[in-house]
């Protein structure tokens, strides 16, 4: 089945299929009328068939109007917010969006267990993937309709780094964490289990976080780097030195 000028149109070969003498005695008009009919029925639900698997432009009009009231863009979305963005999804965001569905059903469910399972609970609520899969649709919301998401520091923390350090030695050894005051972030810390080898990650770490802290208008900004229970390299504000001693 192939598409023209918003049609469907059956291929040559399909065409062909409805010409054999031996099925249909022919195209020259000798075809009784039962199986004329029968090929007319048979001819539709191909082309029924060759359009339902056509993939469908979505429209990216509504779907930014959704984005507009804020559906999918709050910092846990709703399963019901994430099938209304499904409906009208453009291709280039729609496994973005599925992927979301996924993991809102999946939460859902935890959350009708009894007793919950609040390891569980927790492990999904704050799953690194989770945060990526809203980065992406934080970028093309920006990207595709202009919309800057409002989301917490550690998302955009995560949409940073992939952005800018997406193949940092140092992303999967940390776990960022912040101090929010009047909004800003006020003080970052980049907690490593233990020391990384090269040791100098401490220092790239360091750097990319003062950056990100720049960039997100961090006010005052300080930054703490810790190993284990150990500070390695702590200052007051962005623009302090990310060597070590």
């Amino acid at each position: 089945m192939v598409e023209k000028a918003g049609k469907c149109v059956p291929r040559p070969a399909v065409m062909a299929a409805f010409c054999r003498e031996r099925h249909f005695g022919g195209c020259v008009g000798q075809t009784t009328g039962v199986k004329r009919a029968l090929g007319a029925a048979i001819l539709t639900a191909l082309l029924v068939a060759g359009c339902a698997d056509a993939p469908e432009p979505g429209d990216l009009a509504a779907f930014c109007t959704l984005l507009e009231t804020g559906t999918g863009l709050t910092p846990t979305p709703t399963a019901a917010d994430l099938e209304r963005l499904a409906l009208v999804a453009p291709p280039a965001v729609r496994p973005t969006i599925t992927a979301l569905q996924d993991r809102a059903r999946d939460f859902n469910e935890l959350m009708a267990e009894e007793p919950p399972n609040l390891e569980a609970l927790f492990n999904a609520r704050f799953d690194p993937q989770a945060s990526s899969e809203q980065a992406a649709l934080d970028r093309y919301a920006l990207s595709s309709c202009g919309i800057a998401a409002d989301r917490p520091a550690p998302t955009r923390w995560n949409s940073f780094t992939e952005d800018n350090y997406g193949d940092a030695g140092w992303r999967e050894l940390v776990t960022a964490q912040f101090t929010v005051a009047s909004e800003r972030i006020s003080t970052a810390t980049l907690v490593f289990a233990q020391a990384p080898e090269p040791i100098t990650l401490l220092e790239d770490a360091c750097r990319a976080v003062s950056e990100f802290l720049v960039a997100d208008g961090a006010d005052p900004g300080g930054v703490q780097v810790v190993v284990g229970s150990v500070v390695a390299l702590e200052f007051d504000s962005p623009g302090g030195s990310c060597q070590l001693p």
